[in-house]
């Protein structure tokens, strides 16, 4: 699974080498990093790493209380971004007022990460697919005339 990894620069926290430690545990994730300048910033960056490919992302965020409705306001937007390209997107935050900061990034980066990994996508096999025109139909053809279809077993109404 090709997972984006978005961070803003503004974090006082270096989650690149949580997220990679975590990662390495994982069996086939490959990482794709994307660094925004501000919280603000971070719905485009989430944009540009899912046309590059990636299945899904992981945007972590260092804040205070006091950018709340900047931080809302991003989440909103990651949305928009999320329903547009078909994926999926967590944003993990710690607040600055929070303690142990670095303890708390592990801990949502792991769960975030186990929880993308939940939802990988599958592709389904080419055996597996319903073709509804492959096999013949022993139904009664609605275009052939009631008199021509009685082999069939059916027997005309009018």
């Amino acid at each position: 699974m090709r997972l984006g990894f978005v961070t803003a620069l503004t974090n006082d926290f270096d989650a690149k080498e949580v997220i990679q430690k975590i990662a390495q545990q994982e069996i086939g994730v490959d990482l794709e990093f994307e660094q925004a300048p501000t919280l603000l910033n971070t719905p485009a960056a989430v944009k540009k790493v899912f046309y590059n490919g990636v299945d899904a992302c992981i945007v972590f965020v260092q804040s205070s209380a006091e950018e709340r409705v900047s931080l809302a306001l991003a989440q909103e937007k990651i949305v928009d971004v999320e329903k547009d390209a078909g994926k999926y997107c967590i944003v993990c935050t710690v607040l600055d007022e929070e303690e142990n900061p670095a303890s708390l990034a592990e801990e949502r980066l792991t769960e975030a990460l186990h929880l993308l990994l939940g939802v990988r996508p599958e592709k389904p096999a080419p055996d597996s697919q319903l073709d509804l025109f492959q096999t013949p139909s022993t139904s009664m053809d609605m275009f052939t005339p009631s008199g021509e279809n009685e082999s069939s077993g059916g027997k005309s109404l009018f």
